[in-house]
């Protein structure tokens, strides 16, 4: 697919539904094409490819040598890694194309935005990489923006993310990542729903979590949610509300 090589893929770009592209966009960015294409009307975004991140990373002598380093802890590696990554330098066709991205994205500025990681390896029916990556809400200036940027590709080595690759036999160092970078939504109320219920595995429950605002204290736990448990109909079958 000709679209798969962009450094940046819009969301009106036409995706496959293959491994290929889950690697190049990651899973979140998938499941946002997944959205749309069922009509759902979903906040205008763009995707940071995988591409990007690897041609950069293969093109820094500094991240080479980080990634090829066998004598020292992965705790201490990933920390070295996360460092460098969160002040890479940004030149050239790759700054060209982050500041196209944020010009678009935010209308000029005119409008906040979510930078969103989406790793390339995301959750599949065994692993589950939710949480382990960081997202930044409400960037408003191109600056923070980039920093964003960065931050996500560091967050790819967080020390959760690289136990939980090990642990689960996957090489740590050999991972990919996308960004997504979407416009924010001013919610009153933000929440997570589940398609099945995740406390009994119940196919026939659904599970919603909610709280007042952006939902960053949902994601994050330092809220506690409102919890509604529905049919498959959509019908409250239990609630219970938080204080």
């Amino acid at each position: 697919m000709e679209a798969l090589k962009n450094l940046v893929i819009w969301d009106n770009a036409a995706i496959s539904y293959n491994l290929e592209s889950v690697k190049c966009v990651g899973g979140k960015a998938f499941g946002l094409h997944e959205l749309k294409d069922l009509g759902i009307n979903v906040p205008g975004w763009a995707t940071i490819t995988a591409t990007m991140f690897e041609q950069l990373c293969s093109g820094d002598k500094q991240m080479l040598q980080l990634l090829a380093k066998e004598d020292i802890e992965p705790k201490e590696k990933a920390g070295l890694i996360r460092e460098h990554l969160k002040n890479i330098t940004l030149d050239g066709v790759y700054q060209k194309a982050l500041a196209e991205t944020w010009n678009k994205i935010s209308d000029g500025g005119k409008k906040p935005i979510a930078v969103r990681s989406s790793a390339a390896d995301e959750d599949s029916k065994v692993l589950s990489f939710a949480g382990q990556m960081d997202s930044f809400l409400n960037i408003r200036n191109c600056e923070a923006f980039f920093n964003a940027v960065r931050s996500c590709w560091a967050s790819l080595f967080g020390e959760r993310a690289v136990l939980y690759r090990i642990q689960n036999k996957i090489d740590p160092w050999s991972s990919q990542i996308a960004v997504v970078v979407q416009q924010m939504v001013e919610s009153e109320i933000s929440g997570v729903i589940f398609s099945a219920n995740p406390l009994t595995g119940d196919t026939k429950e659904m599970m919603v979590s909610s709280t007042w605002g952006l939902g960053e204290g949902l994601v994050s736990g330092a809220l506690d949610a409102d919890t509604f448990i529905l049919n498959l109909n959509g019908e409250i079958v239990k609630s219970e509300i938080a204080d």
